[in-house]
């Protein structure tokens, strides 16, 4: 399961940077959030396991393009010197 999550998020951090560097961090997060909200319809209307995993899968793709571009949006916040701190836990 952990090796599935990682590799989603390696490949919708891609796809998500790429988009963000050619046109900016809202038209991603219009994305983001249409899937997520489209995830939360089909857990609204699941009645059963299948539409139940759908929305799952939908929802992991909706968070998997919202994260990194919500941290690409804190990084280009931040002086350029300071921006290792920002990133550290």
């Amino acid at each position: 399961m952990n090796s599935r999550f990682g590799l989603k998020t390696l490949y919708l951090s891609a796809y998500a940077g790429r988009v963000f560097d050619k046109s900016g961090p809202v038209q991603v997060m219009a994305v983001g959030f249409g899937a997520l909200a489209l995830a939360f319809v089909l857990l609204f209307l699941a009645g059963g396991i299948l539409l139940f995993i759908i929305s799952a899968v939908v929802m992991g793709i909706g968070f998997g393009i919202i994260q990194p571009t919500n941290m690409a949006m804190a990084i280009n916040r931040v002086e350029p010197f300071r921006r290792g701190r920002r990133t550290a836990p």
